[in-house]
């Protein structure tokens, strides 16, 4: 059972994180917030340099006790939301559950996370215990950029990782979520006016849409999904459009599968396009690997164990989405993302209750404490 003092300062906090805006790549004023909280507690903080190489305004943060125990537990969250720039979030707490005011998305996805980890920072208890504890706090994570790709795993030397994040129940882990190939498709064909001389054009939007029919949407194969989500051309109604592009993505839970996938669709755009007599280029924008749950079997046990002993419901599953896991894994280091609850992330309707964030803050007492 959490103590109200404790329930009290996870709901201050998450209230106060949510109002600061936090788009991906503008996560500045969340760190400057995390890092004031941080310092009057202890922690030694400090910031990389990920910001300026993945184009943000801010890199990741990564804070610790002054001390080096039996075990090193790094437990990580993403800074930024998918709040649009303009957006000021108003939370609001109503039996028990935060929202937003309806205008806006809520955030607490991931700064629930944040609250919770803010709020057991500041906890006397830490100091004395055996294992040593890690916070690292990322950047970009919505926007697929991701900070957590430039975080130094191997510097911090972990024996296990807990990626905080996703909107499942609590009790749920995730062991494995999809990787990402994000493409985009560029067609250029030959303008003309479309009355006096069509037939001199090349009609790169038809070119476009011969690509789309001939692309299955959707799941494609178990655990593999594709989705072109964008296509833009055309400037008026009286001229044949020259330049089309599309956009969108590969997803899978085998990096096997994503290339495989990727190179027949290069293979249709090129013989497409070479068919209508139009140039063509396709590229990567973004390509996220897959978090395939290496190594992480005997870790999931442990942390069962912890969620038994709390009365929690264990659940664990498979990600049809991707994380900072994807690459916090890289290393073969244990490495879970346990789920924090809440529902209609990334959307209006957002919400989280203040106990699912009591239970999450239970999960996180005990994992530091009973990890060996």
């Amino acid at each position: 059972m959490i103590s109200k003092k404790i329930s009290d300062q996870i709901a201050k906090t998450f209230m106060e994180l949510v109002k600061i805006p936090s788009p991906s790549g503008l996560e500045k004023q969340v760190g400057a917030y995390i890092h004031k909280h941080l310092k009057k507690h202890g922690w030694t903080i400090f910031v990389d340099k990920s910001g300026e190489l993945n184009n943000s305004n801010y890199g990741n943060l990564i804070a610790r006790l002054e001390k080096r125990g039996t075990r090193r537990i790094i437990f990580v969250a993403h800074m930024d939301t998918v709040q649009q720039r303009k957006d000021l979030i108003k939370p609001k707490l109503s039996k028990g559950v935060f929202r937003s005011d309806g205008d806006t998305i809520l955030g607490a996805d991931n700064k629930a996370s944040v609250a919770v980890l803010l709020t057991l920072a500041k906890q006397e208890f830490l100091k004395d215990l055996e294992n040593d504890i890690v916070l690292a706090f990322t950047t970009r994570e919505e926007d697929g950029q991701m900070g957590s790709k430039y975080l130094d795993i191997k510097r911090i030397k972990p024996d296990y990782i807990v990626n905080i994040d996703g909107s499942s129940p609590i009790g749920t882990i995730d062991k494995r979520s999809m990787g990402q190939l994000v493409f985009e498709i560029n067609i250029y064909g030959k303008a003309a006016h479309a009355a006096e001389e069509p037939q001199k054009g090349i009609h790169v939007i038809k070119v476009g849409a011969q690509i789309v029919d001939s692309l299955k949407m959707g799941i494609i194969s178990k655990g593999t999904t594709f989705n072109i989500g964008a296509i833009h051309g055309g400037q008026n109604t009286n001229i044949i459009p020259d330049k089309c592009f599309l956009k969108g993505e590969i997803r899978s839970f085998s990096e096997k599968e994503i290339k495989k996938q990727y190179e027949k669709l290069k293979k249709t755009v090129k013989n497409i396009c070479a068919k209508f007599y139009a140039d063509c280029g396709i590229k990567t924008i973004v390509y996220i690997p897959p978090f395939a749950g290496k190594n992480n079997k005997k870790f999931i046990q442990k942390v069962k164990k912890i969620l038994n002993k709390l009365s929690l419901k264990f659940v664990g599953q498979d990600a049809f989405c991707t994380s900072d896991s994807s690459y916090l894994s890289q290393n073969n280091v244990p490495t879970i993302t346990l789920c924090k609850g809440g529902g209609n992330p990334h959307s209006k309707e957002e919400h989280i209750s203040l106990k699912e964030m009591e239970d999450l803050y239970l999960i996180l007492e005990k994992l530091i404490s009973d990890i060996k």
